[in-house]
């Protein structure tokens, strides 16, 4: 993008959400009305364009420099950079990089030729730090994050990602041709991104097919990923019961209604199972993109979080008791609240449905004929055959959308 004309388009981001959101409020009333009596798939209550909001939420574990060029890529590479905006949680020691200050310091340059232009980019990023021992693992730092975000607008989109990662030219517009492609309100568009040194074959070349889990123990990992051509793209994003924590593209509403939970502390393997059931039995529905536009940067991956865990036991025991709690069914409304299951439907449909051992379910899977997904590579043509199964109200889900 011509860097003349990027003070220009920046400075119109507020006006243009305001315009779309409004959009989405004239249209709920025909779609309540249409869809009141019937557990069915509910379309776009607004159809995404050019002024639709994007809302990133990135949690970084000191990476500050990284952090820093995810916000920049993202932009650079955006068909329209006004729309973006960015929630960045960092957990950040006293001689850590900081994400926000590098990226002022580093490559607003690159963006802004007047102070203007830097004013709005600036405008856009939601900053907060916390002491690295606070961070106390993935889940609990995104929980935090969930907490501060700002993720307003009622078609207002999210993007949740890592703090290293890199993005195909026009990624904007492709992720949201996408999500429209489902006809779905409650779609989420999730996987492993590819990495950043696979650029040349990302974008409309590849689609990545993330379908099953293994255990590990008695928790659900995500199985490996498969790089599928884009000449075998199915033509529309093919159902998962998958989520994956590294891309996660959905309404804005998906955040608010099922919150990361952030009393998952030091958990990492089980992170994206309980967001996966979480989601999907509160009327949400996954989808593998079919489009490779997030690229994730792979080296140096090691997880620091762990070296601030000494003396937190008790938490990691807690954490490991509550991830099984859910598992198995025993996630009580009092006991978790907000970031419990969902009533739209049961963690016993998921089972059944998704062909997934949560970790104790072989004999009731048994029982039912079915052999759980236990392979370690991702089972496309499983997903690709899956069927939406319906909500139990979808008048209460859309309802949803404004609470």
């Amino acid at each position: 993008m011509a860097l003349h004309v990027l003070t220009a388009i920046l400075l119109a981001g507020t006006a243009s959400s305001v315009q779309s959101a409004g959009l989405g409020r004239r249209l709920r009333g025909s779609q309540t009305a249409l869809f009141a009596t019937l557990g069915e798939q509910v379309p776009p209550v607004s159809v995404p364009d050019s002024k639709t909001p994007i809302r990133m939420l990135i949690s970084a574990f000191q990476d500050g420099t990284r952090c820093a060029n995810t916000i920049l890529r993202a932009l650079q590479q955006a068909e329209h950079p006004e729309r973006v905006s960015f929630n960045v949680l960092q957990a950040k020691g006293a001689d850590d990089v900081d994400c926000f200050e590098e990226f002022k310091s580093h490559h607003l340059p690159k963006l802004c030729h007047d102070k203007a232009c830097s004013r709005a980019v600036e405008s856009r990023i939601h900053f907060w730090t916390i002491p690295p021992d606070e961070g106390k693992g993935p889940v609990h730092q995104r929980g935090l994050l969930s907490e501060r975000a700002d993720i307003s607008g009622t078609d207002s989109m999210c993007l949740s990602t890592d703090s290293h990662m890199d993005f195909t030219e026009d990624w904007d517009r492709d992720l949201l041709e996408d999500w429209t492609a489902t006809n779905n309100e409650f779609a989420v568009m999730t996987a492993y991104p590819l990495a950043t040194s696979d650029a040349g074959v990302a974008g409309k070349q590849t689609w990545i097919s993330l379908c099953g889990y293994f255990l590990e123990g008695l928790v659900p990992r995500g199985a490996t990923g498969g790089t599928m051509s884009g000449l075998d793209n199915p033509g529309r994003p093919a159902m998962t019961m998958n989520w994956a924590a590294g891309q996660s593209f959905s309404r804005c509403h998906a955040e608010k209604n099922v919150p990361v939970d952030k009393n998952l502390m030091w958990i990492f393997t089980g992170e994206e199972v309980n967001r996966a059931v979480r989601l999907w039995t509160h009327g949400y529905d996954l989808y593998n993109p079919k489009v490779s536009v997030v690229l994730h940067n792979y080296t140096h991956a090691a997880q620091k979080f762990w070296s601030y865990a000494s003396g937190k036991e008790e938490e990691e025991v807690e954490g490991s008791r509550r991830l099984h709690a859910l598992l198995q069914g025993h996630a009580t409304a009092k006991e978790f609240g907000r970031y419990g299951l969902g009533d739209q439907r049961s963690l016993d449909d998921y089972v059944t449905w998704s062909h997934t051992d949560l970790g104790g379910w072989s004999a009731f899977l048994a029982k039912k004929g079915i052999n759980p997904l236990a392979n370690k590579g991702s089972d496309t043509a499983f997903c690709q055959g899956l069927k939406r199964l319906p909500v139990r109200s979808a008048k209460e889900l859309l309802a949803s959308i404004a609470t």
